[in-house]
C-alpha cells in the first residue's frame, strides 16, 4: 500500500479574541508492506510549514518527520519496533531561534488474552534538541523514557 496525502488548513494568521488562527500544510508520503501476513513494516515521511501573526510579530516555521515500523505476529503475540525523528527549522528569525530537531524510538509487545481482551507494553525513549537552548549555552534535559502497560477490552 501506498498513499500520498496533502493538508491545508487554509488558515489567514488573523487574531481572534486574543489568538492566533495558523497557517498550516503539509504533506504525508506513506508505504506499507505485509498488510495481511504475520510481518508488517510501515514508513511514513511528513514534511510542510506553519505561520502565525504578520510582520513584525509573527511566526514561521518548516517541519518534518518520519519514520518506520516494523511488527511481527506471532500466536496471540504481537512484538513492534518503530524508529521515529522530527525536525523544526525556524523561518521567521524574529526572537529566538526554535528550530529544534530528535529522535525516539519504541519496543512494543501485545498479547491477545481473549478475542476481546489484549495486553500490552511498552517502552519509549526520546532525544531532542533546540537551537535556542545550545546557542545560550544552556542546554536543558529534553530526553524521556516512559513504560506504558495497559489491559484493552473490546465490547
Amino acid at each position: 500500500m501506498m498513499q500520498l496525502t496533502r493538508v491545508d488548513n487554509r488558515g489567514d494568521r488573523e487574531l481572534y479574541r486574543g489568538e492566533y488562527a495558523w497557517q498550516t500544510h503539509f504533506n504525508i508520503a506513506a508505504a506499507q508492506v505485509g498488510l495481511i501476513s504475520p510481518a508488517t513494516f510501515a514508513a511514513e515521511y511528513c514534511w510542510g510549514a506553519t505561520g502565525m501573526g504578520a510582520a513584525p510579530h509573527f511566526v514561521q516555521a518548516d517541519f518534518a518527520t518520519w519514520y518506520l515500523l516494523t511488527s511481527y505476529k506471532r500466536g496471540s503475540d504481537r512484538y513492534s519496533i518503530r524508529f521515529d525523528t522530527f525536525s523544526t527549522t525556524d523561518r521567521d528569525h524574529v526572537a529566538e531561534d526554535n528550530s529544534e530537531h530528535g529522535h525516539s524510538w519504541v519496543l512494543a509487545w501485545m498479547h491477545d488474552l481473549k478475542p476481546n481482551i489484549r495486553l500490552g507494553a511498552e517502552f519509549a525513549q526520546v532525544t531532542g534538541a533546540r537551537a535556542a537552548a545550545q546557542q545560550s549555552g544552556f542546554s536543558p534535559n529534553t530526553d524521556g523514557r516512559s513504560v506504558t502497560v495497559e489491559v484493552r477490552y473490546g465490547f
